[in-house]
Formats: C-alpha cells, sequence, structure tokens
C-alpha cells in the first residue's frame, strides 16, 4: 500500500529550550510566545539592565578598593568588634557571584530578543532583582557614610582605566549593533524607529568621542615621564610582615625603600615606643598576657609589660595579607617572636641602613604622667641617637615651636599655597590622596616642593601618581611597588589619538556593514509571527482542566511537515543536530552547521540507505545569491547553481538529472508555483 501522506519531522531545540526555560521557566515547547512583550515585561527588562549596571560598578567599585583592602577589613573588625576575616574578599567575591548571575540574566534576554521570543522574566528572578537593587542603594549610602574617601579613589581611577574603558565600550556598542539593527528593521512604526535610530546613534556618537573627555597623566611625551617615587615603608613593610617590627624594617631597607614611617607613643616609665593603634588587642596578644586589660590604652602600660607581649603572632593565625602559607619554617619562627619596638631601636636600624624616618608622635591620655612631655621626650630620644636631623621627617600634628628650631624635615598634610608654604620653611607635603590634585602636585613640582602621597599600595595607583610626577609615595607593599620599572602604560598624544581615532573608525565601518548586511536578508521579509498567548483565556482553561493533565505531553509533540523543515533549520545555535521518526525513513540523523549564517555544512544518514553519505557546503540563500556544492554516494558528483530573485528563478544541474531547469515563482512566503523540466523523459507541475 503506498500513502501519499507527507513526511513529517519533529525537532528538538535544545537551545532555545534551555535559553526561554532559565530565564521565565518554559521548559516546554508549546509555552514558548513569539508574540510581543507585554510592558511589564518590558519595564521588568530595564529594572534587569539598571541593576545590571549598578552590579558593574559595584564590581569595579571593589576592584579599585583593593588599594585599601587592609584597611577597610580592619575598620569593620575594630569598629563593628567583631572577629577579624577578610571582608574586603568576602564583598569582592559575593559582588561577583551576583553579578555574574545578572550576566547571564542579560544574556539571557539579549538571546529572547534574537530569536524574537516573548521576554518573560520568572518571578522568583523578579524578587531577586529588586532585592538586589535595593541592597545596592543602601550599601552605596552606607559606604558613602562610613568610607567616602574610596569615592576619590574610584574618581582617580578613570584616569588610569579611562581608555580601556572606551575600548571595551565600542566593542559592546558594535557587538550589539547586529541585534539592534535587526529588531530596528522590524518595527513598523517610523516615528518608533526614528527616535530609536537617534537614540542609538547619540549613544554611538558619545561613546566615540569620550577620548576627548579622557584627562590622564599617562598621555604625555615620552621624554616628559617623571622618574619613579620613592617608597616610604609604611609601618615597615606591613604587606608581607607584621607591622612595626623589626623583621618587617629588616624586610623593607632590603626593599630599597626611600624612609620607613612610624607612629611612635610613649609608655606609662616615659619610653617612646613604635605602635599604631590606641589599643593593643590587634597586634599583640594582650589578650593572653593581661586579660583584664585588653581595653586600656596602650600608653597605660610600662613598657616593661609591653615588653611581654608577642608582637608577631597575629600575623601568622590572621594572616590578613594571605602570606603565612607561601613562608618558610624559618620565616615563621622570626615572626613568631616579634616583640615591640623601641624608638630608638628604630632609629638605629634607619641609621644602619641610611633611611629617612618620617615620626608621627600620638598622644597619650591625659592621666598620662608624661602627657604634656611626651613630645620633649620623643625629641630628646632623637637627639641623643645621633640621627642627622634632616633624616626625620616630622609630621606638624605634633608641631611646636621647640620643633620649628630644629633642623628637622618639617612637612604639611594638606594643600597650602606656595608662598605660605616658602614663609613658614616647608618644602615638603605629605597628604593622603583625597587631598592633592594633579594640578597641585605640578604646581608643586615647579616650585620645588615634594610631595608624598599616602596611602599607595595598587601598582596602577602607583603608576598614575608615578605619572602624575610625586617625588614618594607611602606604601604597604613596597615588595610590589620596588619590582616596577615602568608605569603599567603610557602612551605619547600622538600614538594614543592614533589608537582611539583607529578603533573608532574601524567600529563605524563594522556597524555600516551590519546595517548593509541586516537590510540584505530582511529585504522583503514580512515580520508577522504566529503568536502564541501564555494568557489568553483558551490556554488557561485548558490548562486547568483535569481531563487535560496530559495535554501538555501531547502539545509539546509538534510535528513539522517537510515544507516547514528548511525553517526550523535556522536555530539558535550555529550547530544543531536532529534525529526524525518516520514511517519511511524509520531511523534519520541530521548535523549541520546553522544556515543563519553565510556558510553552511550538512551532513546526511539514513537508514533507507546504509551506504548513503551526503555533504553539502552552500552559501547562505537569505543573500541574494546562492551556491551549494554536494556530495552523495548514490550521486558521487553534483553541482547546484542558485541565484534568487523575486520572482525566483534557480537554474541547477545535478548528476541524475543531466540537464533541469527549474522556475519558482513567490507569492508570499508560504505560497509558492514551482515548474520543473526534466530532460529525462518526464515532465511534472507542481
Amino acid at each position: 500500500m503506498v500513502t501519499h501522506t507527507r513526511l513529517q519531522y519533529y525537532k528538538h531545540n535544545y537551545c532555545l529550550l534551555c535559553i526561554t526555560g532559565s530565564l521565565g521557566c518554559r521548559w516546554y515547547r508549546y509555552r514558548q510566545s513569539t508574540r510581543d512583550s507585554r510592558k511589564k515585561d518590558l519595564l521588568l527588562l530595564c529594572i534587569l539592565i539598571v541593576t545590571f549596571l549598578y552590579m558593574s560598578f559595584c564590581l569595579y567599585f571593589w576592584l579599585v578598593a583593593s588599594n585599601d583592602s587592609n584597611s577597610f577589613n580592619w575598620y569593620i573588625s575594630t569598629k563593628f568588634k567583631i572577629k577579624w576575616i577578610p571582608w574586603y574578599t568576602v564583598f569582592l567575591s559575593l559582588t561577583a557571584v551576583v553579578f555574574g548571575y545578572f550576566s547571564i540574566l542579560i544574556g539571557l534576554s539579549i538571546c529572547h530578543i534574537y530569536v524574537g521570543h516573548q521576554i518573560y522574566i520568572h518571578p522568583i528572578h523578579t524578587v531577586v532583582i529588586i532585592i538586589t537593587l535595593i541592597t545596592c542603594i543602601c550599601f552605596t549610602l552606607f559606604l558613602n557614610t562610613m568610607w567616602p574617601s574610596e569615592w576619590t579613589v574610584v574618581k582617580l581611577s578613570f584616569q588610569i582605566v579611562g581608555p580601556f574603558i572606551h575600548i571595551g565600550l565600542i566593542f559592546i556598542v558594535t557587538l550589539l549593533t547586529w541585534i539592534l539593527v535587526k529588531q530596528w528593521y522590524i518595527l513598523e512604526r517610523f516615528g518608533l524607529k526614528l527616535l530609536i535610530f537617534v537614540s542609538y546613534l547619540a549613544l554611538l556618537v558619545g561613546v566615540c568621542v569620550l577620548p576627548l573627555f579622557i584627562d590622564s597623566p599617562c598621555i604625555q611625551p615620552a621624554g616628559r615621564l617623571p622618574r619613579k617615587p620613592q617608597m616610604f615603608a609604611h609601618r615597615g613593610a606591613s604587606g608581607i610582615a607584621p607591622e612595626n617590627t623589626l623583621i618587617a624594617f629588616q624586610i623593607a631597607a632590603n626593599q630599597s625603600v626611600y624612609g620607613f614611617e612610624s607612629d611612635v607613643r610613649i609608655s606609662f616609665d616615659g619610653i617612646p615606643f613604635i605602635m599604631h593603634d590606641e589599643l593593643l588587642r590587634r597586634t599583640t596578644n594582650v589578650d593572653k598576657i593581661f586579660p583584664s586589660r585588653i581595653y586600656d590604652d596602650a600608653s597605660t602600660f610600662t613598657f616593661k609589660e609591653l615588653s611581654q607581649l608577642n608582637a608577631g603572632s597575629w600575623f601568622l593565625e590572621d594572616d590578613p595579607m594571605n602570606v603565612a602559607s607561601s613562608l618558610t619554617d624559618f620565616a615563621r619562627s622570626l615572626y613568631q617572636n616579634q616583640t615591640i619596638m623601641k624608638l630608638s631601636d628604630l632609629i638605629q636600624l634607619a641609621i644602619f641602613y641610611n633611611k629617612y624616618l618620617m615620626v608621627d608622635v600620638r598622644p597619650p591620655i591625659r592621666e598620662h604622667p608624661y602627657y604634656k612631655r611626651c613630645l620633649n621626650r620623643t625629641i630628646e630620644v632623637i637627639l641623643n641617637s645621633g640621627i642627622p636631623h634632616e633624616k626625620i621627617w616630622w609630621l606638624p600634628s605634633s608641631n611646636s615651636d621647640y620643633v620649628k628650631t630644629l633642623n628637622f624635615t618639617q612637612t604639611e598634610i594638606k594643600y597650602e599655597p606656595v608662598d605660605h608654604l616658602y614663609k613658614h620653611n616647608i618644602f615638603h607635603i605629605n597628604a593622603p590622596y583625597t587631598e592633592l590634585t594633579e594640578q597641585e602636585i605640578q604646581e608643586y613640582s615647579s616650585s620645588n616642593i615634594t610631595t608624598n602621597i599616602y596611602l599607595v599600595n595598587s601598582r596602577w595607583f602607583f603608576s598614575l601618581y608615578w605619572c602624575m610626577g610625586v617625588q614618594s609615595v607611602t606604601t604597604d607593599n613596597c615588595h610590589i611597588l620596588s619590582k616596577m620599572t615602568r608605569p603599567l602604560w603610557h602612551f605619547t598624544p600622538a600614538t594614543y589619538t592614533l589608537i582611539w581615532i583607529s578603533v573608532d573608525v574601524l567600529s563605524v565601518i563594522i556597524i555600516t556593514i551590519i546595517f548593509i548586511v541586516q537590510r540584505i536578508r530582511l529585504v522583503g521579509t514580512r515580520f508577522n509571527p504566529e503568536t502564541i498567548s501564555l494568557h489568553s483565556q483558551q490556554t488557561m482553561t485548558i490548562l486547568t482542566e483535569p481531563y487535560h493533565s496530559t495535554s501538555r505531553t501531547m502539545k509539546e509533540k509538534l510535528l513539522f511537515t517537510a515544507d516547514q523543515l528548511e525553517e526550523d533549520m535556522f536555530s539558535l545555535c550555529p550547530f544543531s543536530l536532529s534525529f526524525y521518526y518516520n514511517s519511511l525513513f524509520p531511523f534519520s540523523l541530521s548535523f549541520y552547521y546553522n544556515s543563519l549564517f553565510p556558510f553552511s555544512l550538512s551532513f546526511y544518514y539514513n537508514s533507507l540507505c546504509p551506504f548513503s553519505l551526503s555533504l553539502s557546503l552552500s552559501y547562505n540563500s537569505l543573500f541574494p545569491f546562492s551556491l551549494s556544492l554536494s556530495y552523495n554516494s548514490l550521486c558521487p558528483f553534483s553541482l547546484s547553481l542558485m541565484i534568487l530573485f523575486v520572482p525566483s528563478l534557480s537554474l541547477s544541474y545535478n548528476s541524475l538529472c543531466p540537464f533541469s531547469l527549474s522556475l519558482m515563482i513567490l507569492f508570499v512566503p508560504s505560497l509558492s508555483l514551482s515548474l520543473i523540466i526534466l530532460f529525462v523523459p518526464s515532465l511534472s507541475l507542481l
């Protein structure tokens, strides 16, 4: 018995199912809708984009804040009196995970737009989006209150990464243009198309001219690059050793630092010692030796009591710099046995290594017996040490008329006019990065006033101030910065101008090609796809009726006729694997490269012809000219040349039919009339 039933094929597009299922939990084919997205879904998409951009900025903020990561960790621990953990790493990791999650949502949304499916974001994703947006806003307000200085770091970072942000934005805009142009051609309302085109053009122009607003000190003539800044070791080499200990200052001296920075306090019996914090609980084992005095001021201890404390074991236990695992046994034993240093010991070390010493005297509590004499006691120790007076950088927090009579190197900690500094015989500035701008640094340099910036720990931050022309920086990471022989990057103005203009021109050329190609691909196409409403009354009624409990399975098994096979091949993924079952060909396996791309490659195997092989390489028929070259074991050589017009004329040659002529006239995309004349005794009209 011969049947004339058309062959039917069932193809599971797993890639598309994963896309719709992951974003909207639409894991079944009958639930996939190609109708226009609803207004509330578009609004939610806008909120998703805003949240994604917010998370991008948050991730950028934490990456930039690595310069002050150690300070942030200790600030959180001491402020809220909780155990020290790497809080910076926790917040950075959490932000990176959430950013990755939103990147996936954005990618899925873009895929929905590309394949023309209705955007539907599952309520669970919606809740996460709203909670994340609110959390980000609250956390920004918290940072603005508790850590406002970090916004200065973010602002400065744009001077070092601005050129690369421009290139990244150009790449993203160019990449998204393919999808945007396709959707733009689909639109029918002229007013909306004009609005979108003007908005896109404004965005493109804004991104292209962004370098005109980037003012980076790293863009300057090669001959004008300043010399590498000197380094003050902040509390010694505190990035790899316990701060304010002998071993920390010795390691710093071996890194060729310019000098040591230290904080000086005075013990209850009048001996100046090296300690930054008011309390001893962070950097000593005072909780084990004097458990009842862990919240007492460090100046209330005699130096004999201070000598009993261990100043290095905390560094191995807490591992704040994440270096403990890389230490040798010998280094660990050295760290384990560090004690609190006297100021006199540090001065002798500076004399031995010929280093400068930056001294910041911290006054004791008012009840201290040396409250009024702590400054004089410190100066007495310095004068008795024999160190040259000019080797001492004296900070103004402990200035007095007596100090000004000495030959110490007087410093200022904030911006002051040059005339004011000259009047007070001050030629050195020691300021935080929040105090001085590039113009002020250049002003001081031209007036022979040296500047020292603190705290500079990251290589990008060091490179920035290198190009600005500062003479020295204070750092925890002298072991890292000492190895830098040049800034991370440095361009001459001509080189950078050539780079960004070339990138912009290349982007404009690619975007123009995209407009042309999309126009060619979509010419004559009518965009009226069949829609499947997920919320129509009929659909909801069917899904709720008991006797339709298995209807989902039946609806999922959609059949496509042979006429629809070519359309079904336009899947999202470049590579597709299909399995067909039908009565004539019990098993059929097809593998092909997606015909959405200009070149397609097909391989077929069929159980009817166990030893048949078909290989086809073709230029996509979506373009005006199509060329197809095929090989088949049944037809060893076949060549097909097709030229498409509307009406379409196809001229073909095949080894089975030595001479054949095919005429095809297209009325609408779904209706065609074909006339095939075969010069083997056969004439057929289809």
